[in-house]
């Protein structure tokens, strides 16, 4: 199963805390190429991006299938979700 993590990892540069505050610059640079993630102590922590791209995220609107079909995640067919088949529970009236 693919996570949105591994495949957010195979599509962004990854930088330490320490390397992103030495080339502030470069990485602000990066960012108008595609969004860069940032770790601290080995997990990833923040997401830097363009104002572009975080202006198209906030002011996307639309319906539920317009939003998958645009989802990176589109087209992965690793991605497996299970449907729960269990009965719906009972209610107490």
């Amino acid at each position: 199963m693919t996570s949105v993590t591994s495949y957010m990892e195979e599509q962004m540069s990854t930088w330490p805390l320490q390397q992103a505050k030495a080339r502030l610059s470069e990485l602000v640079q990066e960012c108008a190429i595609e969004p860069q993630l940032i770790s601290l102590r080995g997990k990833e922590r923040v997401i830097v991006m363009s104002i572009e791209d975080y202006e198209k995220i906030i002011r996307q609107k639309g319906d539920l299938v317009t939003f998958m079909q645009n989802s990176p995640l589109m087209g992965l067919e690793e991605l497996d979700f299970e449907r729960d088949k269990s009965l719906s529970r009972e209610v107490k009236f």
